[in-house]
């Protein structure tokens, strides 16, 4: 029979070998972080980086837009508005102050703070979790979380600096919660409350620990039953206090997800529940065997399932077999009723129980969850090595280390080959999209990273379009790939028809990608407005008009509508009206070229130059236009006027040769 494990079944080491433990502990944490993830810092923006640092008109404020961060939401997007995550906003606006959002000290500051977090988390570990454990004990679980291959996203991309900093922060309410168990200072149970409540405004992520402070006090200290309810309660307390207490003053969020977001938001009960139990084991999965990591999962990589599914009740079953025996240990506070339960309660919010969440599952996900799974390798291992295999202490300890070291090299060299995957929007493409041919996002985000290179280039003055046709067709058939996956994704119909429209001048195909965006958003101007000029170069004046009278009813100070309405009717001989729309928009918008312009074009059609000229004069003086200067130059230079040619030739070299 093999000697019964129980929690103290180590001998402690003496005070000096325990502190020489502590300090090679440290050194050995520094030199892994720094080898698996120091390459990080070489990395430039990627994803939302840059729209949460240097793109964010608030945080390129610095410092003195912290105010302002702390009375706004974390997100607005695409009209919709949600989240409130002010100290790490504030920690960009900070970053920002001293070195202008440079990428590479951003991700020099994630790796550092990360280091940070584990050097805490490692406290906990070491002075309470395993007090009573050998000291490899505490540092193999830190090690192998740590290491974990799927925080590479967290550590690796600025914008989740926000996980980082709530780990570190619920870390040091742990210690100071466990602090106040032994000394019983109401400043240890002030701190912690206030800790946590920083982690909340990190992320909202920290609420997952009102159920795991209570757990660890309970498992691991001398708690009182009145003290621990007596906690229970302020740590719900101030969750829920500093979780809501924003949106008073803020308002509601708005934040709707869309199925191609998570498809879970159109399942009935029964697959919903069903789904939730898959993704449960999906995660599970996915702690032991962390490959493919990927950047976005969404509609359709998760398969919304039904209770038919067997699959489904074989998760149902392990997961019942789990609690059951977690349950059963609890009044034992067996230790591996604890990993069970902290890691359902740190998976709890992104299993899509309560809502569905966006992406509908994501490796970022795990990054609280992986410390359970960490605790179970390392003591399973040593449970088997000690009480099943019977094997001397030191023995087992050395074999011990043999195998997390062979777990720690492929984890570090998944690290550091993910770290480079994550240096920018391209190289994390390229790596990713290939294994995410399911994901409807996934394309939409490649296919519009592409179409962003083709707007930085489109300008250029030599023949651009030769250089980025490449860009062009792969953003298409990426495109085409969501639609082909998900027809109902207005935005993509949309993108489509700018691209058959405005750079291939296919107009016809233009349109009919115009009219399904419509049949998906009929209150869209903006698309009601290209599709009129659709109209227009097809020569189909009376849609034209149709479409654009339609555009400036739903946005009436849409002045570039209003122009082509103006040039519309001129067009079509109503010549009169033309002249009173565009001296409409003079009256009412009198700071906007372009009623001069187009009244300048009109008294140069019907052969009026001179007065022409002098609107293209009014015009020039309003805004900078490319024709419009060397128009005028032109014009001077046949009347002989040389200096006044040159006056307006000097002053379009001087302004760029940008196109209006």
């Amino acid at each position: 029979m093999g000697k019964k494990f129980t929690e103290n079944s180590i001998s402690p080491l003496s005070k000096k070998s325990r502190m020489t433990y502590t300090v090679v502990s440290y050194f050995f944490i520094i030199i892994l972080t720094i080898l698996f993830y120091g390459i990080s810092v070489l990395n430039q923006f990627a994803l939302d980086d840059f729209y949460v640092t240097a793109g964010n008109k608030q945080t390129a404020q610095g410092i003195k837009a912290i105010p302002e961060i702390f009375n706004s939401f974390y997100a607005y997007d695409n009209g919709q508005s949600y989240g409130y995550r002010p100290l790490v906003r504030s920690s960009f606006a900070i970053e920002y102050e001293f070195f202008k959002g440079a990428p590479d000290v951003g991700h020099i500051i994630n790796v550092l703070l990360y280091l940070l977090g584990i050097f805490i988390l490692f406290r906990l570990l070491k002075k309470y979790i395993f007090k009573d454990k050998h000291p490899l004990i505490p540092l193999g679980v830190i090690l192998i979380f740590m290491a974990y291959p799927l925080h590479t996203e967290v550590v690796a991309s600025l914008k989740n600096r926000d996980e980082i900093l709530c780990l570190i922060f619920c870390s040091l309410a742990a210690l100071s919660f466990f602090k106040w168990t032994k000394n019983n200072k109401i400043i240890n149970l002030i701190g912690g409350l206030l800790l946590f409540a920083m982690g909340v405004f990190c992320k909202m992520t920290a609420l997952s620990f009102i159920f795991v402070f209570p757990l660890m006090l309970y498992f691991f200290s001398d708690i009182s039953k009145n003290k621990l309810i007596l906690l229970s309660g302020l740590v719900l307390v101030t969750g829920l206090l500093f979780a809501a207490g924003p949106y008073l003053y803020l308002g509601a969020p708005d934040r709707t997800i869309e199925a191609w977001e998570n498809p879970l938001i159109e399942a009935n009960f029964w697959e919903y529940s069903a789904t939730v139990v898959y993704i449960l084991g999906f995660y599970i999965k996915k702690l032991f065997y962390p490959y493919p990591m990927l950047f976005y999962y969404g509609f359709d990589t998760i398969p919304v399932t039904n209770w038919a599914d067997p699959i489904v009740w074989l998760i149902t079953i392990a997961l019942g077999f789990l609690i059951y025996f977690a349950i059963k240990g609890l009044t034992k506070k067996n230790i591996w009723s604890f990993i069970i339960l902290s890691f359902f309660g740190l998976i709890a919010m992104y299993s899509n129980i309560g809502m569905p969440v966006p992406g509908i599952v994501g490796d970022r996900f795990l990054f609280y969850a992986s410390l359970p799974f960490a605790m179970f390798i390392v003591l399973g291992l040593e449970y088997l090595l000690k009480s099943k295999l019977n094997l001397r202490k030191n023995l087992s300890y050395f074999i011990m280390c043999v195998v997390l070291v062979g777990i720690l090299i492929p984890y570090g060299l998944l690290d550091v080959k993910r770290s480079n995957q994550w240096r920018n929007n391209h190289s994390l493409f390229r790596s990713d999209i290939p294994k995410l041919k399911n994901s409807v996002r996934a394309h939409y985000l490649y296919a519009t990273s592409e179409m962003e290179k083709v707007k930085a280039n489109i300008n250029k003055a030599i023949n651009p379009l030769k250089f980025i046709r490449y860009h062009v067709d792969t953003a298409i058939v990426h495109f085409e790939q969501v639609l082909k996956m998900y027809p109902n994704h207005a935005t993509t119909w949309e993108n489509l028809a700018n691209i058959y429209g405005k750079l291939d001048k296919d107009w016809e195909k233009a349109t009919h990608y115009y009219l399904k965006t419509l049949e998906l958003d009929p209150n869209n101007g903006r698309v009601m407005f290209n599709l009129g000029i659709a109209y227009e170069n097809l020569n189909k004046l009376d849609s034209a008009m149709l479409f654009l009278n339609k555009a400036s009813k739903i946005d009436d100070s849409q002045i570039n509508c209003k122009s082509r309405i103006a040039n519309l009717h001129y067009k079509m001989g109503d010549i009169k009206k033309a002249f009173r729309l565009n001296r409409d928009i003079m009256k009412n918008y009198p700071d906007n070229e372009l009623p001069y312009i187009n009244l300048g074009n009109y008294c140069i059609n019907v052969g009026d130059t001179n007065r022409g000229v002098i609107y293209y004069r009014r015009a020039l003086k309003l805004s900078y236009s490319a024709e419009v200067a060397l128009f005028l130059y032109d014009y001077h230079l046949k009347k002989g006027e040389e200096n006044i040619a040159d006056y307006y030739y000097s002053f379009y070299e001087k302004n760029g040769r940008k196109r209006f």
